[in-house]
């Protein structure tokens, strides 16, 4: 079969594609490639460079051999609208450049969603780490008393009334405590806010 394959014209070969392959669009197009596989192979041989050339403009975004595959279910999909088997190259060369282009935009897609799942993750974590870092590193400005109560109500969570009896305090010391830890936490972001906004000027 090969040998008789060989000795065809690129014409011959299309013209037997084409009435081997059924018009009927609810066809499977892998099952009509694996019946024709002689002929698709004949035709790679001819249009390696072709195809080598435009799987390298796809930025060898999948495996050569997929990259193919690809080409020849396209192909199988159009060819009953090839008209002349004489323009047979350069309907196919459109068809191997059209996949090539399919695959690299699937590729970056693919790529954008994989980018965009790290970053996410990274932003996670960067949130989960640096929080807590910020909120302990106001505290630990505060004064002894201001910052226990802080650590335990936000930190902890610690209700009033709990942290009034680890303390040994009562509830409106506790609160006291609490409220003054807040205004000097909220004064100390106002300044180094100021002091930071001053230093990008």
């Amino acid at each position: 079969m090969s040998l008789e394959l060989h000795s065809l014209t690129v014409e011959q070969l299309v013209s037997g594609l084409n009435e081997k392959t059924p018009d009927d669009e609810a066809s499977d197009c892998r099952e009509g490639l694996m019946h024709r596989s002689d002929y698709c192979e004949e035709l790679i041989t001819r249009f390696e460079p072709l195809l080598r050339h435009a799987w390298r403009r796809g930025a060898f975004a999948t495996e050569y051999q997929e990259y193919v595959q690809d080409v020849f279910l396209s192909l199988f999909r159009w060819l009953p609208q090839l008209r002349s088997p004489q323009a047979f190259p350069g309907f196919f060369r459109r068809i191997a450049l059209s996949v090539a282009a399919e695959h690299a935009r699937k590729s970056t897609r693919a790529q954008k969603r994989k980018d965009q799942e790290i970053d996410d993750q990274i932003y996670q974590l960067d949130e989960t780490i640096s929080i807590p870092i910020f909120i302990k590193s106001y505290l630990e400005r505060l004064p002894h008393r201001e910052r226990t109560v802080l650590t335990l109500n936000y930190l902890n969570d610690f209700d009033i009334n709990e942290i009034a009896r680890t303390m040994n305090l009562t509830d409106s010391e506790v609160r006291s405590l609490k409220h003054r830890g807040i205004k000097r936490l909220r004064d100390m972001l106002r300044i180094d806010t100021e002091i930071l906004s001053n230093t990008e000027k």
